[in-house]
């Protein structure tokens, strides 16, 4: 199965999550081909629905501590060539 996702920063729960997951490509070669197009279909819908909005990290909270006493949260999150970045915004005061 490839997955095609964003992710967001969810403040309330303090973690990042996929959205806007879709199921690009499902593939089960030990089926024969009529039952293997439909499993492979409800199972992209499955997928869609379970995985998005699902949480693939949480922040600890003395790692959300240390940044606000430095006076940042989280904000956005991007990826990138190097991986997935965080931007950190300063704490309204």
């Amino acid at each position: 199965m490839a997955l095609d996702y964003a992710l967001r920063y969810d403040e309330v729960a303090q973690s990042v999550r996929m959205t806007q997951v879709r199921v690009a490509r499902v593939q089960m070669d030990t089926l024969k081909e009529q039952p293997a197009v439909v499993i492979e279909k409800f199972a992209s819908l499955l997928a869609e629905q379970l995985l998005n909005d699902a949480t693939i990290y949480r922040f600890r909270p003395e790692d959300l501590k240390t940044a606000e006493g430095k006076g940042y949260r989280p904000s956005a999150v991007a990826v990138t060539s190097n991986g997935v970045e965080i931007t950190m915004v300063p704490v309204a005061r």
